[in-house]
């Protein structure tokens, strides 16, 4: 005869997903600190010229010290 177990994980997972939800809000958050520290230090930078280039080599970004010192907008 199988041993039947009966229990409930209902709310189990419904801690679990708050759980979840509260550790992706705190992730998001963090993430958000950091780019808007990012971009201060950007902003801040007025002696070089920050930009990215993308795998082909085009430009991603260009900062307003690149605009100055290249002379390109």
């Amino acid at each position: 005869m199988p041993l039947e177990r009966s229990f409930d994980i209902a709310p189990e997972l419904s801690e679990a997903s708050v759980k979840s939800a509260k550790a992706l809000s705190l992730v998001e958050e963090e993430l958000r600190d950091c780019e808007e520290q990012y971009r201060t230090v950007l902003d801040e930078v007025k002696d070089c010229a920050i930009f990215t280039l993308d795998p082909h080599g085009l430009i991603g970004s260009w900062d307003a010290g690149a605009e100055r010192l290249k002379g390109y907008k």
